[in-house]
This record gives structure tokens, C-alpha cells and sequence, in this order.
């Protein structure tokens, strides 16, 4: 008898306590969302949501809003360009007058992002930003890039990662990269091909034999859109569909590209993650690829070539890198790879090395580092990075290496 009254009493007040228990939201950022997808402001913020690090889910206290926004509007049965939707709990939300989820708030497009000229100076010019036009005068950024349309060269981007950015959403379907207003003249697009390719560097070293070597069908030996801020260092599908423009692009090796560079890109974000600290990235390149011609005479390597020296345009980079900084706990590194998969190990070491080479410290990155094919890797100090990379803003003069 005394059993069942306290498993009566028992069962009573678990129920009073899961009524009076807080309730939460919890969204996972793979299943719960729609597609296409709206952008997510924490409520009267222009702060993007994000996700609880080290999951693929971000967590709404009870009541808490979020808005939700679509450049052109939602299905039905909304119609309205942004929602509020707030947590009731689990993955069930009021938004506006409906209770729901939020996969059920889908927009007719994603939303439109777009490029614009800021008053702000790097050295080649305004710094341009990719973002989105949420409202009329709410403007707000993903990436801000240093590009010299003269050339057709982005100098470096300039974006966040912070410790969530390690979780992304999968299966988002990549887009045509876009020109916007930049490239005048040019149809990027076209010249990225392997047959122009080919053909551009058959004018250059005089010979279409050696630069059908130079650039094969059957191989990873031909030159790709080689992002700079990286699709996948972004979380939600809006924003990570917002890195495909040209301007933060620039030709790469694809050995170079699904090699080392990639190594980089995933061990950073791992290491941030782990770290727990938020930190600025700015990825960039510097200087051109050369070649040799028919003559033994190195040329450099453009994807747009006149006979006139000073039209050619869209240089092949002969150096990627990043510069990491994590200002918060002083600290910070330059990670340098090499764009040439042709290269010899006794050139590198004698014309290849720009700085105090400290890439065996560097634990948190799985590199074949020495590889020149997968692209030959080193990483230095910022400040001793600086001194040779001339075209980098001010950066936070950190006293530490982020190893």
C-alpha cells in the first residue's frame, strides 16, 4: 500500500514538475529546417542564430523569438517577407498567429544576397562586402573582401569563424559561381574552362603540346575555382550560398585544392572549435604562378592573356594563405600554401619560402605538408609574414603563435 501511494504521489508531482519545467526549443540544423531557406535573426537583432558548438543543433529558451526572413516572401501559408516565430518547445514554434515548425516556413527563393562598394580603403581600392539586404537601409555582412578589379585579383578576404562554425549544414547544392558587377569584359565563367585554360596557356609558353601537359582532362591537373572564404566555414545554407562569387575565388590547382588546402581549412575549424575562441580569418593570395615556355624562359600565368603585357588579367596565384589571429588570447599564425603541383623540392626550398618556416609546430592540421602535388605547405609567425605580405590591413600585433 505504501509503495503505491508514493508511486501515485510520485507520478503526480513528475507531472506538476514537466508542466512548471522551463520549456526549450532544440533545432537540428540538418532536419528541422526548410528549404529554401529564410535567414534567422535572434529577435530585433541583426545576430545571425547560432548553433550550440559542437552540435548540429541551436537551442531557444521557452518563449524566447527568432525572425525569420525571405527576400521574396514565404509559401503559404505565410505571405509576409519576415516572421517571428516563437519557441513553444522541442521543434514546435508560434509563428505570427500559427502554431508550427520551422520547416514549415519556407521561402519561395533564398534569400538574394549581393556585393557592395564600402567607403573603407584597402590597397587596391574600396573594400567590398557580400551580404544581404534585409530591410530598406538594414544592410547585413558575410565576408568583406580586398579585390583589384584592374587585375581581376582578390588580395584577401576577411571573415569570422567562431568555435560553432565546425558543424554546417550538409547536402546544401552548390550554385554558379557569380560575376556581379566586377570582370568587365570577361566572362570568368568561360575561362575557368580546361579548354580555354589550355588554350590561354598554349599563347603564353608558345606550345599547345606543353600546355596540354600542363592541364589534363584525366587528372586533378587543371586550375579550380578555389574559394577563399570556404563554403563549409559557414552554418546555414544562405549564407554558405553567399560565398559563390567570383571575387572570392581565385584559379587553384584542384590537386592543390582537394589536397592540402583542405586539410587546412578542416583543421582550422577543428582547432577553433576545440580551442573555444573566436577567431579572425583572412585568406588571400600573393604574387603569380610562373612557368617555363618553349624557351626556358618563366612567364607568368593569367586565365585572361592578351599580347599586350598590361591587359592580362585573372592571375593563377603563386601563394595561398591564411592569417589566423585570436586576439583574445594574444595569439595568431599565417598558414602558406603553394599554387604549383610542378614544382621541384629544390626550388621550393631555394624560392618558395617566404618567411621563417614553423610548419612542424602545427599539430592540428592532417597535411601531407611536403607534398608539392596535394600543394607544398609551411606556416610562419604573423609578424614575420607581414614583413612580405605587404597588402594585409592592420592586424592586432599578437605576441603569441595559435599552435
Amino acid at each position: 500500500m505504501f509503495l503505491a501511494l508514493v508511486l501515485v504521489y510520485g507520478g503526480i508531482f513528475a507531472s506538476i514538475e514537466a508542466r512548471i519545467a522551463p520549456q526549450k526549443c532544440t533545432v537540428n540544423i540538418n532536419s528541422d529546417l526548410a528549404t529554401p531557406q529564410p535567414l534567422y535573426f535572434y529577435y530585433n537583432t541583426t545576430d545571425f542564430v547560432t548553433t550550440t558548438t559542437g552540435t548540429s543543433q541551436f537551442n531557444l529558451d521557452g518563449k524566447q523569438k527568432i525572425q525569420l526572413f525571405c527576400t521574396d516572401g514565404f509559401r503559404k501559408p505565410y505571405d509576409e517577407e519576415m516572421l517571428t516565430a516563437a519557441c513553444i518547445s522541442g521543434n514546435q514554434f508560434q509563428i505570427e498567429n500559427k502554431s508550427g515548425r520551422l520547416i514549415d516556413a519556407i521561402c519561395n527563393n533564398f534569400p538574394n544576397h549581393t556585393t557592395r562598394f564600402t567607403d573603407r580603403k584597402c590597397t587596391v581600392g574600396n573594400i567590398v562586402e557580400i551580404g544581404f539586404d534585409v530591410r530598406v537601409g538594414l544592410w547585413v555582412p558575410v565576408l568583406e573582401i580586398c579585390h583589384d578589379d584592374k587585375t581581376g585579383s582578390t588580395k584577401w578576404v576577411h571573415h569570422m569563424l567562431k568555435p560553432n562554425n565546425a558543424y554546417h549544414q550538409r547536402n546544401v547544392e552548390r550554385i554558379f559561381f557569380i560575376q556581379g558587377p566586377f570582370y568587365r569584359g570577361l566572362r570568368p565563367d568561360s575561362l575557368y574552362s580546361k579548354i580555354v585554360q589550355r588554350k590561354t596557356i598554349a599563347r603564353i609558353l608558345g606550345s599547345e603540346a606543353l600546355a596540354s601537359k600542363i592541364v589534363q582532362d584525366d587528372s586533378e591537373m587543371y586550375m579550380s575555382r578555389g574559394h577563399l572564404a570556404a563554403k563549409a566555414d559557414y552554418v546555414f545554407a544562405p549564407q554558405q550560398l553567399a560565398t559563390f562569387y567570383y571575387i572570392n575565388a581565385a584559379p587553384q590547382w584542384q590537386s592543390f585544392n582537394n589536397g592540402n588546402w583542405l586539410k587546412i581549412e578542416i583543421g582550422v575549424k577543428k582547432f577553433i572549435e576545440k580551442r573555444n575562441i573566436d577567431t579572425d580569418v583572412y585568406t588571400g593570395t600573393h604574387e603569380v604562378f610562373t612557368f617555363p615556355d618553349i624557351h626556358g624562359k618563366y612567364q607568368e600565368i593569367y586565365l585572361a592573356h592578351t599580347n599586350n603585357s598590361r591587359t592580362n588579367r585573372i592571375p593563377v596565384p603563386r601563394y595561398y594563405y591564411k592569417v589566423l589571429i585570436a586576439e583574445s588570447i594574444n595569439a595568431g599564425i599565417a598558414l602558406i600554401g603553394v599554387n604549383n603541383p610542378y614544382v621541384s623540392d629544390e626550388f621550393i626550398e631555394k624560392e618558395y619560402i617566404l618567411c621563417p618556416d614553423i610548419g612542424d609546430k602545427v599539430k592540428y592540421i592532417d597535411w601531407n605538408r611536403t607534398n608539392v602535388t596535394a600543394g607544398y605547405s609551411y606556416a610562419c609567425s604573423v609578424a614575420d609574414f607581414v614583413k612580405v605580405v605587404k597588402h594585409l590591413p592592420p592586424l592586432p600585433k599578437v605576441t603569441k603563435l595559435l599552435l
